[in-house]
């Protein structure tokens, strides 16, 4: 197995345990039978054929035939989820086609019932690299051996993935003509509006501007320019690009709690890493001569398409963001119109897929050239090109259909597609193996961070607030270190006040539950202020906030002294609120399953142990101890 291919799967299965360990810590408070989307609402019945199994991909469904609940069930899925990963990150073994495949499977049948809460990119971002993990990973059956003449071939998909997430998501942020990515000028509210951010995001608010807008630009030059060159020719060139994107990564998980993301985006940079494996010499003795004269003339073309690229590169960003140097500042604006970026994002569109194509081509063609002269011995020639020919249809297969998603960011290339990817796609579009993505493609908490604050009362006069566990609330409290923890709940209430909660059901269950004092949805806050009875009355408001001024460092925060209304005052017998939850299937509630045996008795032992353990040391602390483990094996090897 290459280093690269190692460090990928090792990679993928480290964030397979955060993302099972943190979803599993919240499951009873977002899923449960008095959560805040019951996922029991939502799963439709046993499958009778592998048609209806794939219109809702979940192993939920065959939950009865184990006499287990919903909740059971889940749990089961998590905590399976939790053990094999574990094992895969840690023992090298493990690392197969199959433990891939459950893993992928188990966090499917996640996804495909998780609802809002698992509408996230970095969920689907996480099945695609997943599959791919399964693609990359050696079969290790029958004694094939787990180095292949492919696994080139195999990680250039993990490549094109990246370049596909990276690329886009530099393009959606001006496509959306977002005045503050034009202007340079988002990272003036990026800081304090982001969903949860870091200590550091308070220090890095209060850069120079100037600072923040080389850093906005330096963003566009390194997703939008540099990301071609993971498809460079020379070392030097991809491991520019993989530096470039692994700090991009670095400095957006100092400042932001974006989960596993950033852990994830690092892990598809290693596809960018050369093989540094030991492979035996193509040729033999007589050959030794023209090779040595074909590796200088080799050296000195890698020396000058480097020089020439580089040179292009600070061409680029000097024509186009007018980057300038004046007593010690850096000085950046963007020099290009949103018509001239149309035309731009038209040709580097068409471009990148004929970049890809060539570069993939020479994955196969090196491939298959090493399959028939390295191999000795028919047998193993044949199975060597065999192998290599199956994987590369699979690879072609994957690329294609990953066209329908990459072209959404120019709609006139994608029309051009043949129409038998467009069918190829929308069969398989159900299982999540391809997506588009972009990231902040609109720069949110322009004016101040906009922020709903719930609050209860007994009496309409006394109002107490709720704290939740991370997000902003009481404005001398630090900004948490969470990551790579996701607070489904937290990351929601970010998104709930950029709407309104007509168009976030499970806001009025919350609050529902929360007239209940339901304690499963109240662990996924920080304290309740109503400990020996619930509210009679619950309100929420949609506050502005900011990030403190320097001169008032005692708060981190600052907020308006006049709310606006979110929701108007609720109380548990509201006529309007029952109908609406009894229409919701919420109230009266499912008839519940009695589940019994002992795979249900061994699921409420283990949820009995984790309760009350605080979330984010819960997953840190089973993170930690598997790269510990992994560092001290690979200790051992040496």
């Amino acid at each position: 197995m290459t280093v690269s291919q190692d460090l990928y799967l090792s990679g993928v299965a480290l964030t397979f345990l955060i993302a099972f360990s943190s979803l599993y810590i919240q499951l009873p408070g977002l899923y449960g039978e008095k959560g805040l989307l019951p996922a029991g609402n939502v799963i439709q019945r046993e499958p009778q054929s592998i048609s209806e199994f794939l219109d809702q991909p979940t192993l939920l469904r065959y939950r009865y035939r184990y006499w287990l609940d919903t909740e059971s069930a889940m749990d089961v899925v998590c905590v399976s989820g939790i053990i094999l990963s574990f094992l895969a990150t840690v023992n090298a073994p493990m690392r197969t086609t199959l433990v891939y495949a459950i893993l992928w499977i188990l966090y499917m049948s996640m996804y495909s019932v998780g609802q809002t809460f698992l509408w996230f990119q970095w969920d689907i971002l996480l099945l695609e690299a997943g599959f791919l993990a399964m693609i990359v990973a050696p079969l290790q059956i029958l004694g094939l051996p787990s180095k292949h003449h492919h696994d080139n071939v195999t990680m250039w998909l993990v490549k094109w993935l990246l370049f596909r997430l990276m690329f886009a998501s530099g393009v959606v942020k001006l496509q959306s003509h977002c005045d503050t990515w034009w202007s340079l000028t988002a990272l003036d509210w990026h800081f304090e509006s982001q969903c949860i951010p870091t200590p550091l995001a308070w220090y890095f608010h209060h850069t120079p501007q100037w600072f923040r807008m080389f850093s906005n630009a330096s963003v566009f030059v390194i997703q939008i320019a540099v990301s071609f060159l993971f498809f460079a020719p020379t070392k030097t060139l991809r491991m520019f690009s993989f530096y470039a994107q692994v700090s991009l990564q670095l400095l957006i998980l100092m400042t932001g709690n974006y989960n596993f993301f950033n852990l994830l985006t690092i892990v598809l940079c290693f596809s960018l890493i050369d093989d540094y494996s030991v492979h035996r010499p193509l040729g033999r003795g007589a050959r030794k001569q023209w090779q040595k004269t074909l590796n200088m003339l080799k050296s000195s073309c890698g020396t000058l398409l480097n020089l020439t690229a580089f040179a292009v590169l600070a061409v680029f960003s000097y024509k186009y963001f007018s980057f300038s140097i004046s007593d010690g500042v850096i000085f950046s604006k963007i020099n290009f119109t949103k018509q001239g970026f149309a035309v731009y994002v038209y040709y580097a569109t068409g471009v990148s897929i004929w970049v890809a194509i060539s570069s993939l081509l020479w994955e196969i063609s090196t491939a298959l050239y090493k399959s028939v002269t390295v191999e000795k011995g028919f047998v193993k020639v044949f199975y060597s090109v065999f192998s290599t020919v199956v994987m590369s249809s699979v690879v072609i297969f994957m690329f294609c259909i990953s066209l329908v998603p990459h072209t959404v960011i120019e709609r006139s290339i994608q029309s051009k597609l043949p129409p038998q990817i467009f069918r190829w796609h929308q069969q398989t579009d159900n299982l999540q193996l391809v997506n588009s993505y972009g990231l902040f493609r609109r720069m949110t908490g322009v004016g101040g961070r906009p922020e709903v604050i719930v609050f209860g009362s007994n009496d309409k006069v006394n109002w107490k607030e709720y704290t939740f566990l991370y997000k902003p609330g009481q404005l001398e409290r630090r900004p948490p270190v969470v990551a790579p923890h996701q607070p489904r709940l937290d990351w929601q209430m970010w998104f709930a006040a950029l709407g309104s909660y007509q168009h976030n059901h499970w806001f009025i269950v919350m609050l529902y539950r929360l007239l209940e004092n339901e304690p499963t949805v109240l662990s996924l806050m920080q304290d309740n202020p109503f400990p020996q009875q619930p509210p009679k009355y619950i309100k929420a408001q949609l506050f502005t906030y900011h990030f403190s001024a320097i001169s008032t460092r005692r708060k981190w925060w600052e907020r308006d002294d006049y709310p606006q209304e979110y929701t108007p005052i609720l109380t548990k017998d509201d006529k309007n609120l029952v109908a609406y939850l009894t229409q919701n299937n919420i109230l009266p509630g499912r008839k519940r399953y009695a589940p019994y045996g002992k795979l249900d008795s061994g699921m409420r032992s283990i949820r009995a142990v984790v309760e009350g353990i605080d979330p984010a040391l819960f997953v840190f602390s089973l993170s930690f101890l598997a790269i510990v483990n992994l560092v001290f094996l690979k200790l051992l090897r040496f």
